[in-house]
């Protein structure tokens, strides 16, 4: 008798032990890596401003960032391993990180959850990587238009898109054209309006 009451008592909801209600604060969840990533572009602008404010403006060539941290492929040096990583955080100006900033928040936030945080990581690093050895063959070949420093998240950024793109090519997406005047595209005729709008910028 005793024990068919003590069953009945468990059945009842307020005689269950409770459940722990607390969860982990949103400080504890890891960063995502397109946060991560624009978070160090932000970091670094704001210490090129404060350590080489010349490195935005014409001093660019003698200044620590032009000179060091750079990729330059009219002066290949043995730092080039080294600057093809420092480059892809460091930025000509507020618009040019405004403009890099927006896109890695938009379109990396629509990429990391197909691929994942490590990877969107990767990602950047290995565009960037690729973005200036290309920018290296075609200075080259046109040196006129292509040879020069170059700074800016633009080379991760535009991998973002690409594989964004590569995998969900009828995917459409909001463009802020000037700022201010929304345009809908699918995600493959944004790609290859970047890989225009990148040749078109040097000629």
């Amino acid at each position: 008798m005793l024990s068919y009451r003590s069953t009945m008592l468990d059945d009842r909801p307020y005689m269950r032990p409770e459940e722990p209600r607390f969860r982990s604060s949103s400080m504890q969840q890891p960063w995502s890596g397109w946060a991560i990533l624009l978070t160090i572009n932000i970091v670094v602008f704001l210490l090129q401003i404060l350590i080489d404010p010349g490195s935005l403006d014409t001093r660019f060539e003698k200044s620590i960032v032009g000179q060091w941290l750079a990729f330059d492929s009219r002066n290949i040096s043995l730092l080039l391993p080294i600057q093809l990583f420092t480059y892809q955080f460091l930025h000509g100006s507020v618009l040019h990180l405004l403009m890099n900033g927006i896109g890695l928040f938009f379109v990396g936030r629509a990429l990391e959850p197909a691929i994942g945080r490590r990877e969107i990581i990767g990602l950047y690093l290995v565009s960037g990587v690729v973005g200036a050895l290309f920018q290296l063959g075609f200075a080259v070949l046109f040196p006129s238009q292509f040879a020069g420093p170059m700074v800016g998240a633009s080379a991760g950024l535009f991998g973002f898109i690409g594989v964004l793109a590569r995998l969900f090519p009828h995917r459409e997406m909001y463009l802020l054209l000037f700022f201010v005047l929304p345009i809908r595209m699918k995600l493959h005729w944004i790609f290859w309006g970047s890989v225009c709008h990148l040749v078109l910028l040097h000629w």
